[in-house]
């Protein structure tokens, strides 16, 4: 009889526990890096600043196809790194209040949601379903600021007896939330205090200004008001725009490296399983 607490086995057919976050990190370094790419390259329209916000760089085809399947790919991981790292810690035998197998169980829950929230707000585009995107957007920063925090606490429980690379990776991920704190806080809160309310593209700024055809821009014509379109314009406070912009990729690219960071701590456990053998 397999004992209660003891370490989750893994068979040769399974996926190596660490692969989990490194694909997560990759695939989603990869897809933010084609879709800004491509925008940049292309010079397409991203309301006046210099730096777009990321909903931006997917909102149309062709990077549309890209951001929706990368991000929803980069969920997929994460939810399934979620369910792993929670059996690693719930194998833990430390008991009492909040020990880690109740961490783990609370992390894998906030994770497995925001991964939810993640791939609704790839696939709705800003264009078409802009206050629904905005709202998983914000329902995926509030799960995962909950997810990271859970972890810092269990990472705080483990660190005392935890072996040299799990360390090396508690560290990385203390780090690593220390960034995305300081970016978060100029990119919500403090860029929405100081940032002028938000505008859409006119018809015939589109046309005339931004040249991007009568066509085009017609067809993005809001219903409510022909003579505006769908497309944000930023132009107005650019400065701020762009600050938020930034320390918007910052906070991104901090969630999926804080998360890869778990690699660490997973390969050294099968490390440790396959010399116990």
């Amino acid at each position: 009889r397999v004992p209660t607490h003891a370490a989750p086995r893994q068979t040769a057919a399974m996926v190596p526990d660490w692969l989990l976050p490194a694909l997560g990190f990759l695939v989603a370094l990869v897809t933010l890096a084609a879709c800004y790419g491509y925008t940049l390259g292309a010079n397409l329209y991203v309301g006046g600043i210099p730096w777009p916000y990321i909903s931006d760089t997917g909102r149309a085809p062709p990077t549309y196809a890209v951001f929706a399947a990368g991000l929803t790919a980069t969920a997929v991981l994460l939810a399934a790194l979620a369910a792993r790292v929670r059996l690693r810690l719930h194998a833990s035998p430390e008991g009492g209040c909040c020990a880690l197998r109740d961490l783990g169980i609370s992390a894998q829950a906030l994770l497995t949601a925001a991964c939810a929230c993640l791939c609704l707000l790839a696939c709705l585009s800003t264009i078409q379903f802009p206050t629904a995107h905005d709202a998983c957007a914000y329902a995926f920063f509030i799960l995962v600021i909950a997810a990271m925090a859970v972890h810092l606490a269990a990472d705080g429980k483990r660190f005392p007896g935890a072996p040299p690379l799990a360390r090396k990776a508690i560290l990385l991920r203390r780090g690593v939330f220390v960034i995305f704190a300081i970016a978060f806080l100029v990119y919500l809160p403090i860029g929405l205090a100081v940032n002028c309310a938000f505008q859409r593209l006119s018809v015939r700024a589109c046309v005339l200004e931004e040249g991007l055809g009568e066509a085009y821009c017609k067809g993005l014509a809001l219903p409510e008001d022909p003579s505006l379109t769908r497309l944000w314009d930023y132009s107005p406070c650019a400065g701020t725009n762009t600050m938020r912009s930034i320390t918007q990729s910052v906070c991104v690219v901090a969630i999926f490296a804080f998360f890869g960071a778990f690699g660490l701590d997973l390969w050294e456990g099968e490390e440790a399983q396959g010399a116990s053998k």
